[in-house]
């Protein structure tokens, strides 16, 4: 009886041969390679062989764990000596990069000869992944016989997205699990440096491979603002990656000042100063005034900020039942940028010394502007003024108006005393002015008495053309000039070396020519002694100018005095 042969139970029976034939094969070739490196070596030489490096990833393993690895090293019967390992020595091929490792299962020892040992390495391979990797033992006096090992390729592609249009409360992260990745991974740590990250996706997340989520991150990163951020990715499977971004752009918000206005009560101005990379726009939408008890008063706004400029905005807050207080002011734009700023409110009466005049022309007297504001509560009533010179107080015992004056809410006036200051010395002298009153609301001012005055005389411009000074000479062409008639007061304490004079229009300066003066001022000056008057004759070309914007004068000295006058010329 003929026998069917079954062709398919065939072929599968030659195809089983030949695959352990290869397997057997196989590890005839890696056992002679181990053979031959016995043989290679002399006689009385202590080696050791890496037989075998496992990475815990599939398809080798069902479960990846990038935390550790696997090395078994031999040290053959044929070895001189038993052989103590200092260390493991992980080596990135064709990379100036390599890894000491000295924390393994069980611990590096001695390894005895004729046996092998396989050691747990404790070293996180994440970095490494997808690269040839050369790992060897260290020992002293031992040959090493090792190959080249490729590291399982695990792999997740981090995109993130710091968008400050949008806000600075969140950014987002984009983590794909690429389809040459070897495994599924399981998200479980997102980190900004050491800062881990709250999500809206609940993590752990499983990643599967060829697929990518995008996280919600939700942290104010503004204080990474142009620096390049470090973030980092974990996995259950204890396989890490981290990507540094490029310089973050951001906007920075400062509150330069808060200023209260003395006429109205109702409002105060806030000057903003906003910097930074980012370029795109920008918006308050809320200003909130904390009050001491923490009470805050919050207004909805819309106040643009535009790019590297600083702005001043009026805020209505009625601040009249809030006298000195402590508050702080906090502007907050729709990213997410804010600013604040902390100040006292005025005080219940605000009043000050609006100028002081010590005139040299005059130095029986000196003048006080003094003012009591509009958001003032109540009058005040000016009952003394003193100064303070060093050590000596000098009391003023006549005023124009006579004190006690009260000076009522929204009220300016001039207060005029009576003192000889000249005799007492006072020219050129730092004092203080101490306004005195019946409510205790002193004020002072620190103020330098001026020990020299000059000034320019004359209500008009004079001036001419040379031509007319000198009718009988011909001269062919117009040489226009205009006359300076400058004074160093008798009360001055010295003389004075007038050096430059210049005119300034409303489009530019020019300085007068020290040698076409008369007198000529030339490089060195002319000497303005003390009471004396002089005229100066200037060469400038006022033709130009008639009929037109003002002018200004303006005479310097070598000591560091100066004085100006402006004029309209007409024809």
């Amino acid at each position: 009886m003929r026998i069917q042969i079954d062709k398919k139970a065939v072929s599968t029976f030659v195809l089983i041969i030949l695959m352990l034939s290869s397997a057997v094969f196989g590890a005839t070739i890696a056992y002679l390679g181990v053979i031959t490196s016995y043989y290679n070596m002399p006689e009385n030489t202590s080696f050791l062989i890496v037989e075998n490096v496992a990475f815990q990833s599939p398809p080798d393993s069902s479960v990846l764990d990038a935390t550790y690895f696997n090395v078994t090293i031999l040290n053959p019967s044929n070895s001189a000596l038993d052989i103590n390992i200092t260390s493991i020595l992980l080596t990135v091929e064709g990379k100036n990069q390599s890894y000491t490792i000295v924390d393994t299962e069980p611990q590096l020892s001695l390894i005895q000869r004729g046996t092998r040992q396989t050691f747990r390495c404790e070293q996180n391979w994440s970095d490494l992944a997808g690269e040839t990797v050369r790992i060897e033992p260290v020992a002293e006096e031992a040959s090493i016989k090792s190959q080249t090992y490729l590291v399982p390729k695990v792999k997740l592609e981090l995109t993130p997205n710091f968008n400050p249009s949008k806000s600075i409360e969140h950014f987002n992260l984009t983590i794909q699990n690429p389809s040459d990745s070897i495994s599924n991974l399981t998200v479980s740590e997102i980190f900004v440096f050491a800062v881990s990250m709250n999500t809206t996706q609940e993590l752990p997340y499983f990643l599967p491979i060829s697929e990518s989520e995008t996280f919600q991150c939700n942290y104010n990163w503004n204080s990474l603002r142009g620096i390049n951020a470090t973030l980092t990715v974990k996995t259950s499977e204890g396989y890490e990656v981290s990507y540094t971004t490029d310089e973050l752009a951001g906007a920075f918000l400062s509150i330069d000042e808060i200023k209260f206005d003395y006429t109205n009560a109702m409002y105060f101005n806030v000057t903003i100063t906003r910097t930074g990379e980012f370029t795109g726009s920008l918006k308050v939408d809320e200003i909130n005034v904390t009050l001491p008890d923490e009470s805050v008063a919050t207004s909805n706004v819309t106040i643009s900020l535009p790019f590297n400029r600083t702005i001043s905005y009026q805020h209505y807050w009625d601040w009249n039942a809030q006298r000195n207080k402590t508050i702080t002011v906090k502007i907050h734009t729709e990213p997410g940028f804010t600013a604040e700023k902390t100040v006292v409110t005025p005080l219940e009466v605000v009043w000050n010394i609006t100028d002081v005049e010590f005139d040299l022309d005059d130095v029986q007297h000196f003048l006080l502007n003094l003012t009591n504001t509009a958001v003032s509560l109540q009058n005040v009533t000016l009952t003394g003024v003193r100064i303070v010179n060093g050590t000596r107080t000098i009391i003023v015992n006549q005023t124009t108006p006579n004190l006690p004056y009260i000076l009522k809410i929204g009220e300016n006036t001039l207060v005029n005393c009576t003192l000889d200051w000249k005799t007492l010395d006072l020219r050129g002298k730092t004092i203080t002015i101490i306004i005195i009153t019946q409510e205790g609301l002193n004020l002072s001012r620190t103020f330098t008495v001026p020990s020299v005055k000059i000034q320019i005389l004359g209500d008009d411009f004079m001036y001419g053309d040379l031509r007319d000074q000198y009718p009988n000479i011909t001269i062919p062409i117009p040489v226009p000039y205009f006359n300076l008639t400058v004074s160093n007061s008798d009360n001055s304490l010295t003389n004075v070396t007038i050096t430059r004079i210049t005119i300034k229009t409303m489009n530019a300066t020019y300085e007068i020519d020290y040698n076409l003066t008369n007198p000529v001022l030339g490089s060195s000056g002319y000497i303005l002694r003390t009471g004396e008057i002089v005229t100066i004759m200037c060469s400038w070309d006022w033709t130009r100018y008639l009929n037109s914007d003002p002018v200004e004068v303006t005479v310097y000295t070598a000591e560091g005095f100066q004085t100006s006058k402006t004029w309209t010329l007409s024809p």
